[in-house]
């Protein structure tokens, strides 16, 4: 199968191919139907694609946008988050992931089959450090205030269980001895913080809102924030199980889905009232909060099947750093080449 090529002639730059089924029209009398046809396969194809149920995959939705490319996507939202997205393609139950990029080459780096295939969400996910209120020493994001803290984490190899890596390594912690317990899903990390079975834990800002403000009711918060530390990374990536993952399904990823999610995500992101509403309808959070994620939220516009070399490196070595991964692999092993590509410098 071929290889995807991600040459470019930068003195006098042309656009993919696969760009020019993106380019739309509005009118008053039609709603964004495309200039030109596409002269992808008429066949509909059918993809099982894994995601949080968090207002990230909003776009996912977008079943009008994918019937156009002639795609059907069963979205499977999974609570664990990437650590389970990892293990659904293992085990053949989704064929693409939505998941956090540090994690995915994490995934990949282990050596079973999962590969990177495009970026999902380019802007950094925000993590809030989430602890119990109202107890006499309320938990302190610095050094000392985390010196000797127990996590909990949703799966190991999550991204909650890496950025509490992080976090602590910008403290200046030893990673050797951190304390990790394993609490499933966003509802078991609440109740293990509130039952003080581990001090804190990691979880995107804007998805802990409602855990941090006070109910309709009146009933009152049980946990706080007691920080933020952002991704140095883009947020989300595809993945693959090239293990198991077709050649057919790879062209259906590459030359529907890919384009589609572009088209899908333009979408929502050009219609701001109507994406505020259903992440404060769906996810529970005020209308400021929702609109402060919305503004800082980034798809990439094109050409996402790419991925920087650059950004990949950082990755793998911060993942090393932290004794994540054993060893550093060669950057085109972490992708799908029949899918993306690596742009960017070569790294020495």
């Amino acid at each position: 199968f071929p290889q995807r090529n991600c040459h470019k002639q930068h003195s006098q730059w042309h656009p993919p191919t696969y760009l020019l089924h993106l380019i739309t029209l509005r009118t008053k009398e039609q709603n964004k139907k495309p200039i030109f046809q596409s002269n992808m396969a008429t066949e509909n194809a059918v993809l099982r694609v894994g995601g949080v149920p968090e207002h990230f995959n909003l776009p996912m939705h977008d079943t009008e946008t994918f019937a156009q490319h002639n795609l059907t996507v069963n979205f499977q939202a999974l609570r664990g988050g990437t650590g389970e997205m990892v293990d659904a393609l293992l085990n053949d139950k989704i064929d693409v992931a939505l998941g956090l990029t540090d994690g995915l080459v994490k995934a990949s780096c282990a050596g079973k089959g999962v590969r990177l295939c495009g970026v999902w969400v380019s802007s950094p996910l925000v993590w809030a450090l989430a602890a119990k209120k109202d107890v006499s020493e309320p938990l302190q994001m610095t050094t000392e205030g985390m010196r000797s803290k127990a996590f909990g984490v949703s799966r190991m190899g999550s991204g909650s269980h890496t950025m509490a890596y992080l976090l602590c390594k910008q403290l200046g912690l030893p990673v050797d001895s951190l304390q990790l317990k394993i609490a499933s899903n966003i509802d078991g990390l609440t109740k293990g913080t509130v039952g003080e079975q581990f001090d804190c834990f990691l979880w995107e800002t804007h998805m802990m809102e409602p855990y941090f403000i006070p109910q309709d009711d009146g009933t009152q918060p049980a946990l706080f924030r007691a920080g933020e530390i952002p991704t140095p990374w883009p947020a989300f990536c595809l993945a693959v199980n090239t293990a198991t993952l077709t050649d057919e399904k790879a062209e259906a990823i590459r030359s529907k889905l890919l384009p589609a999610l572009t088209v899908a995500a333009s979408r929502f992101k050009e219609n701001k009232g109507t994406a505020v509403q259903k992440v404060v309808e769906s996810y529970g959070l005020k209308e400021p909060n929702a609109e402060h994620w919305f503004d800082n939220v980034e798809y990439p516009s094109a050409d996402n099947h790419e991925l920087q070399r650059e950004m990949l490196g950082a990755v793998m070595d911060s993942l090393f750093g932290m004794g994540l991964i054993e060893k550093k692999t060669p950057l085109a092993s972490l992708i799908d080449g029949r899918i993306a590509c690596l742009t960017g410098n070569q790294l020495s």
